[in-house]
């Protein structure tokens, strides 16, 4: 059973016009969408959650009181009332891997980039995660991949984003969220 790290991004996303008023389908839409998938699928998938992920989700999804994250904050207590929240009680701050990013380029506008979401990294590699992120963030993904052949790591993370059609991430979970073989 998957265990996958969510981005608080994705959670913000899908509380973003829940009702669709733009009728545009949107990435909260899309957001929403794969959520409900990623719960409804025969308590298939579980998501990790570490302490630096619990407090990124309490500053920026859990407002109850509000549309802006209604859905993000249902959505994990609906998790967590299914038992399908693995939580980490201490920190998985890897300061190995920090420092092999910030070595890594000499462009510290670059190296923040990867340093502002290292945590999902971090996260996804824990052994009770199965080193998979879904996220939108597109710029970490992409620096992450281009900083791959230098720091290991970054080779064994699977990174989703649920808004890139041509990944199929609906069907991806359907198929059981399995690792693409690289050529």
């Amino acid at each position: 059973m998957p265990t996958i790290v969510i981005d608080t991004n994705v959670l913000m996303s899908a509380s973003k016009d829940p009702f669709n008023i733009s009728k545009i389908k949107d990435q909260g839409d899309i957001a929403r969408e794969f959520l409900e998938q990623f719960r409804d699928l025969n308590n298939h998938y579980y998501m990790v959650v570490t302490p630096e992920l619990e407090k990124e989700y309490r500053k920026y999804v859990d407002y109850p009181d509000t549309v802006y994250g209604a859905f993000g904050t249902n959505w994990r207590v609906q998790m967590q009332s299914l038992n399908r929240v693995v939580r980490l009680r201490n920190s998985v701050v890897d300061s190995k891997l920090r420092s092999l990013i910030i070595n890594s380029t000499s462009d510290k506008d670059f190296a923040q980039v990867m340093l502002d979401d290292v945590h999902l990294i971090e996260a996804a590699k824990v052994p009770e995660a199965d080193k998979i992120i879904v996220s939108f963030e597109k710029r970490c993904r992409n620096a992450f991949a281009e900083t791959s052949h230098i720091i290991d790591v970054l080779k064994i993370i699977v990174w989703v984003d649920p808004e890139i059609e041509d990944e199929k991430p609906l069907e991806w979970l359907k198929n059981g969220a399995r690792p693409e073989k690289r050529s």
